[in-house]
């Protein structure tokens, strides 16, 4: 997930809720939010191409 202020995340739970009420705890590296989902967006972790890069 990505977020405007805390940049991409992984989903480390999901409250049951409808829509944009459901809350979710993310993980942003090493520290975890909780947000309403409609301030996330789904994200997508890019590797590089380059193989002698990690």
């Amino acid at each position: 997930m990505t977020h405007a202020k805390f940049g991409l995340g992984t989903i480390a739970a999901v409250e049951a809720a409808a829509g944009d009420q459901r809350k979710l705890t993310i993980d942003f590296g090493g520290t975890r939010r909780v947000l309403l989902a409609k301030f996330v967006a789904p994200g997508v972790r890019r590797q590089c191409c380059d193989p002698r890069i990690a």
